[in-house]
Order: structure tokens, then sequence, then C-alpha cells
């Protein structure tokens, strides 16, 4: 057998596993669902996305307001070069 060759009883269609011993293994059951979050931090994160939000919505027209402004002056300052 080379070195690149899997050898039989570890085949990928048939992998050996530890209990292929035949002996029974206990199994835990998972704990029951349970929320992650409740009713009041849920409604706080509602808040917070709120405020988030608008706290963007009013970066955003700042910065577009901002931006218009800058282009008018570069505009004037430029016609003001060329033209005079």
């Amino acid at each position: 057998m080379s070195e690149h060759e899997i050898p039989s009883e570890q085949t990928p269609e048939s992998p050996v596993d530890a209990t292929a011993s035949g002996e029974s293994v206990a199994v835990a059951e998972p704990p029951a669902e349970e929320p992650l979050f409740d009713a009041e931090e849920l409604a706080e994160f509602d808040r917070d996305d709120i405020a988030a939000g608008g706290n963007i919505c009013r970066m955003l027209a700042f910065f577009f307001f901002y931006t218009v402004i800058v282009m008018v002056i570069s505009c004037l300052w430029t016609y003001h070069v060329v033209f005079k």
C-alpha cells in the first residue's frame, strides 16, 4: 500500500467510529429551547436600533449638505480663476 492510499477499514464512505466495538453509549438530551433574549431586552434592542438609524440619517444628511457646500465653493472659485 502506498502512503497516499486510505486503509480499507477507514474509507470516507465508512469511517471507523469509537463506538464500532458494539458498546452502547449514553446520549444526553439537549437542553430545552429557551429564547436567547427576553421581551424587555428585545424592546431595548429595538429602541437602540431606532436611535442608531436616526443618528446615521443625520450624519448622512450633514455629509451631503457639506458636499454640496464644498462643490458650490469650488465651482465659484474655478469660475473666478478661469474667467477673471
